[in-house]
């Protein structure tokens, strides 16, 4: 592997578990007994990898299977995209839906303390909504929230609080159990691609209404045709990293630490550390564009980035911070992550492919 300062040392070995004829891989789970879920567009194929083999057990109407996660019995719930719904697969092979929106894309899921199912969402709304799986599937579900922004883009939980990452101004919000929406701090995007674009000086305590956050500028959209997608309220399904009008900062990937978050956004190589007490840090810059996907393994960060196919691990994050390069596919992008134990999984786009690392 090669550490951010050229280092060069004994890397994780990897392996490619499994390449498909699909064009992307939007989402992957693993249930740490040798089995892993993979989600894909633009067909809406959820795959069953067993042995390096890949097993097509749905096939939707939708374009992608755009979110996935696995409960403690062994279900596995499914978002779609557009459509806006969640199924649950079972054990014995079965499905049904437990939560069909008025929205047009589910972008993340998670579980909250209770077991209930989290689910991110955009299209008219951002709106997070609130799933008891022992229920029955509600005809026309209230949403827990309903944010500003178009997109609901990433979930994490910690005790009682769901933290949001939102599309165009890419706000971060903490949501209560009752609903409750505070917004804690806002990046928006200014021109600048390189470097740290976090201001010197940081905050604590939340920030007011009015003030911004800058991390990151503005991307094009990507006009090559092999770029993976982007969801896109008002087109469907656009290429590009550069947020889902094409303009604007989204933030795509959240992990939460107790009450700390980290987050990478569409916009900015990026990672960023966001405390009460200590406001907004940089942790660590990625040489990508974009940060899709972040997973906490071991007390380190492993972190998917586009548009160089690469996933960094980043360890020692409260003291002199070392990223190191632990995978570099021929793929653009890195578009999901998954862990179990200390395995981590990476999906990717163009093709869907699905690496273990270490």
């Amino acid at each position: 592997m090669v550490e951010n300062d050229g280092t060069i040392r004994v890397g994780p070995k990897n392996n490619r578990i499994v390449s498909s004829a699909e064009p992307v891989a939007w989402s992957i789970a693993a249930d740490g007994k040798g089995v892993i879920y993979l989600g894909t567009g633009h067909s809406a194929h959820l795959l069953k990898i067993e042995n390096g083999v890949a097993k097509v057990i749905y096939e939707g109407p939708e374009v992608a299977v755009s979110a996935l996660a696995l409960d403690k019995a062994g279900n596995l719930y499914a978002g779609m995209s557009p459509g806006g719904r969640v199924l649950r697969f079972n054990p014995n092979g079965t499905h049904q839906v437990v939560l069909q929106t008025t929205q047009t894309f589910v972008h993340a899921l998670a579980f909250d303390a209770a077991g209930n199912l989290l689910v991110a969402t955009g299209g008219e709304a951002g709106a997070v909504y609130k799933v008891n799986p022992n229920a029955a599937a509600e005809a026309a579900p209230k949403p827990l929230a309903v944010l500003p922004q178009k997109h609901a883009r990433s979930l994490a939980v910690s005790g009682d609080s769901i933290y949001v990452g939102t599309s165009e101004e890419a706000i971060l919000y903490r949501v209560d159990a009752l609903g409750k929406v505070s917004a804690l701090y806002q990046a928006t995007g200014t021109n600048s691609n390189s470097g740290s674009d976090v201001p010197s000086s940081t905050n604590s305590g939340p920030a007011p209404s009015n003030q911004t956050i800058v991390i990151g500028g503005p991307a094009s959209p990507a006009t090559n045709p092999n770029t993976a997608m982007i969801m896109n309220g008002a087109s469907g399904l656009l290429p590009g990293g550069g947020g889902s009008s094409g303009s604007g900062n989204e933030i795509l990937a959240l992990v939460s630490v107790g009450d700390t978050l980290y987050f990478g956004t569409s916009n900015s190589g990026s990672i960023y550390r966001w405390s009460l007490a200590s406001g907004i840090q940089e942790v660590f810059k990625t040489p990508g564009r974009a940060v899709y996907a972040l997973q906490l393994v071991d007390g380190a960060l492993y972190a998917g980035i586009g548009e160089s196919g690469e996933v960094w691990r980043i360890a020692n994050l409260n003291g002199d911070v070392v990223g190191a390069r632990v995978l570099d596919t021929n793929q653009p992008q890195i578009l999901a992550l998954t862990a179990v134990g200390s395995q981590v999984f990476a999906a990717t786009g163009n093709n869907a492919a699905v690496y273990e690392i270490g």
